[in-house]
């Protein structure tokens, strides 16, 4: 065999391996410098490398998750060579998609995709433009683009994440989302107070109408900013109470994680949803507050059912002091308890709204089993 053979049967046992092997896909354009030209203008060098990924990517017909994300809204159009192919070789495989990066860049993505028939999960993370003022353009992305986006994946979708770390008013994005009829897990992390600074009905609707296939479910709405004031915090206490009203939300969930506010209102919500899922929750992690003992006595009312709690497996709480008394409360509640997480410290109350504390975690304590 001449050494050209040789490479060549060499190459192609080289890509058939790697397509076999390759079903997680990760792709940054972050480390690549920023231009102001509104098409980059590579060297010769860099455009020998951008075309070498490009024709790797275009043999990896077998991935599955691809997770995309660029830091700076520029960085967006470094991946334009990219995705073309990566739509064409394995867009139609795909079942989980991550896109990380500028409200802009996601909408050029989303509108630039082929349709995925195979895609169950779906992570959408905003991280541009933290302090901007609403901008009706970015409703208009949200809407038009985005959501539209977010709909065409209907007959398949059965995880749904958004994250917001940007400043975006969200309400007409959770108002323009249609119906997922095999949606599982839905996880949210925005800042509420700025993501629904005028109404909700949205989020409450999709909560309502996805209540029969939902099963986990975290919601995590911290104001925006550790010195936020309590007032911050009203509006999400209206609303959690307003749809503790409502029946069918969170109801009968395996898996629950969330933010109660350090409001009594929020906690005496939060109670009613442990109480709708009592038959059924198996995991659940509150965050960011921190519990006294008999907070954590009424939490543990609402969980369990003579006899002892056999359901629950894994609980994660913050709270004040660790005691002997704590951890006969929670032993003797939950004796089939897996896992247990205490976040141990000062944490913040009501009152310290506003104030400055030092590392509020004092003690981490994991992986206490019972049984």
């Amino acid at each position: 065999m001449s050494g050209t053979a040789g490479r060549g049967a060499f190459w192609t046992l080289g890509v058939n391996a790697v397509r076999r092997l390759v079903r997680e896909l990760p792709v940054s354009a972050n480390s690549v410098a920023e231009t102001s030209e509104a098409a980059p203008m590579y060297n010769s060098s860099q455009q020998s490398l951008i075309q070498t990924v490009v024709d790797t990517v275009s043999h990896l017909s077998e991935v599955n998750d691809l997770d995309v994300s660029w830091w700076e809204p520029a960085n967006v159009r470094h991946l334009y060579p990219f995705l073309p192919v990566a739509w064409k070789t394995f867009g139609a495989n795909l079942k989980t998609l991550t896109l990380t990066g500028s409200l802009e860049g996601l909408g050029q993505l989303a509108s630039s995709s082929t349709p995925f028939v195979a895609l169950q999960n779906l992570n959408l993370e905003f991280v541009h433009n933290v302090h901007s003022t609403h901008d009706v353009s970015d409703t208009r992305i949200l809407v038009d683009v985005i959501a539209h986006f977010v709909n065409g994946l209907s007959p398949t979708l059965q995880h749904l994440s958004i994250t917001s770390w940007a400043a975006l008013e969200l309400s007409s994005f959770f108002s323009n989302l249609h119906s997922f009829p095999q949606l599982r897990v839905l996880i949210i992390r925005v800042s509420f107070n700025k993501a629904f600074p005028s109404e909700c009905t949205g989020l409450s609707n999709l909560l309502h109408n996805h209540s029969n296939t939902l099963k986990s479910v975290a919601l995590r709405f911290n104001p925006l900013g550790l010195m936020a004031q309590s007032s911050s915090e009203e509006p999400l206490v209206h609303w959690m109470t307003e749809i503790a009203a409502d029946q069918l939300i969170l109801a009968n969930l395996q898996t629950l994680q969330i933010y109660p506010t350090l409001l009594p209102g929020g906690f005496d919500a939060f109670l009613v949803y442990l109480r709708r899922s009592v038959n059924t929750l198996t995991l659940l992690t509150v965050r960011d507050r921190y519990f006294s003992y008999d907070e954590v006595d009424r939490v543990v009312a609402s969980l369990t059912m003579p006899p002892p709690d056999k359901r629950l497996k894994y609980l994660r709480l913050n709270v004040h002091n660790l005691s002997a008394r704590l951890l006969d409360l929670l032993a003797d509640s939950f004796p089939f308890l897996w896992k247990l997480t205490l976040i141990v410290g000062e944490g913040w109350t009501e009152s310290e709204f506003g104030e400055s504390l030092s590392t509020p975690v004092r003690i981490h304590i994991q992986s206490i089993r019972f049984s």
